[in-house]
């Protein structure tokens, strides 16, 4: 089952624990708040000299959001308590986290590891959209170069052949046909678009799509294993994160599933809560799961049964990581040459196609 590059990836966001472009400007805070609790300035300062440069770095809005968090901090609230009541902007993730710090008493430290995080999500998430993308906008210039053909060049062969006399073969003929249609009912087509574009946008569809994605994913050439070794590696470092700040296993699980806005993977991280909680090892239920490996399962397996799952979680996560970039020079190799090709055999099939009567014309071959 094949299904549209940009498509996949709108579905794909919805499985990753930072929606980038709504958690941005908070992501962006994290880290400037990191920068300067690392260099030993007391929180409210740091949030003062954030506030200050507010204008130039965030919207008014977020500008508003960072002042009411400065007053809550000088009012004795701590900071994931004053950070939790915007939720638009701060993931639940880093409102965890930011708890963790607080009652850890190493808020430096956890604000450090944080923005590590962030930072390497955001790389390894703009790589990803790359690799999807590419083949999109490939296809797409090569479909607007063929609907340009068939709008404005195939007419003017079109009226030039028929005034000639000369029987059209069929490809020609087809040609003129899909060209007319294009001429006369190109609204509807453009309609059929944006109707598509709003059906899969319903509740009921996106549902329907994300259960797709989830259990095909996997069997989708050179892209599904990438999303596979990205999820792997994106979940692994949330886990490895509160297993660091001495964040039990379990409490690290739950807050996947509160992160994540992927209903089925949602589901996903409830059945392995369940039977976590029913003391079924990791390793085990994993074991079960559409996205397993057997080298994967067996590292889980030996950090749980030596109390060491932290530095398996962080071998998996990079060895994961390594992996995608592999896979994306891979297919980044491959899919140019194609594409080209592809794009080249559609254009020079149309331009055939109209050049066929008159080859047929000045040879006296019949096509």
């Amino acid at each position: 089952m094949q299904i549209p590059s940009t498509l996949l990836f709108s579905q794909i966001a919805n499985y990753l624990p930072f929606q980038w472009k709504k958690y941005k400007y908070g992501n962006k805070f994290v880290q400037q708040l990191s920068i300067l609790i690392q260099a030993q300035l007391p929180l409210y300062q740091a949030l003062q000299i954030i506030e200050d440069r507010s204008a130039s770095t965030f919207n008014q809005a977020f500008g508003h959001c960072i002042h009411v968090i400065k007053r809550d901090i000088h009012n004795g609230i701590e900071l994931h308590i004053a950070v939790r009541k915007w939720s638009r902007y701060f993931s639940p993730l880093t409102v965890s986290l930011l708890r963790v710090g607080a009652e850890s008493g190493q808020l430096g430290e956890v604000l450090t590891r944080l923005s590590n995080y962030i930072s390497r999500s955001s790389d390894y998430k703009k790589k990803f959209g790359k690799a999807l993308i590419y083949p999109a906008v490939v296809m797409g210039v090569a479909v607007v170069t063929v609907i340009f053909l068939l709008l404005y060049l195939v007419p003017l062969f079109s009226d030039l052949l028929q005034n000639s006399g000369v029987p059209l073969p069929g490809f020609t003929q087809g040609l003129l046909s899909i060209s007319q249609i294009l001429s006369e009912y190109w609204y509807l087509i453009g309609l059929f678009v944006i109707g598509f574009l709003i059906f899969v946008r319903l509740p009921m569809v996106k549902k329907r799509i994300d259960r797709v994605v989830f259990h095909f994913l996997p069997k989708i050439p050179f892209w599904g294993e990438m999303a596979v070794l990205y999820f792997v590696q994106i979940y692994l470092n949330v886990l490895a994160l509160f297993l660091k700040n001495g964040i039990p296993l379990l409490d690290g699980l739950q807050t996947c599933q509160e992160i994540t806005s992927s209903h089925q993977m949602q589901k996903f991280f409830q059945h392995i809560i369940y039977q976590f909680k029913e003391g079924k090892p990791l390793y085990h239920i994993l074991s079960d799961s559409p996205l397993q490996d057997s080298e994967w399962i067996a590292l889980i397996r030996i950090g749980e049964n030596a109390g060491e799952l932290l530095p398996m979680f962080q071998q998996i996560a990079r060895q994961s990581g390594e992996q995608i970039e592999q896979t994306m020079d891979t297919i980044g190799a491959a899919l140019e040459p194609i594409l080209i090709i592809v794009v080249g055999v559609i254009v020079g099939a149309v331009i055939i196609g109209m050049y066929l009567p008159i080859f047929s014309l000045s040879t006296g071959a019949s096509f």
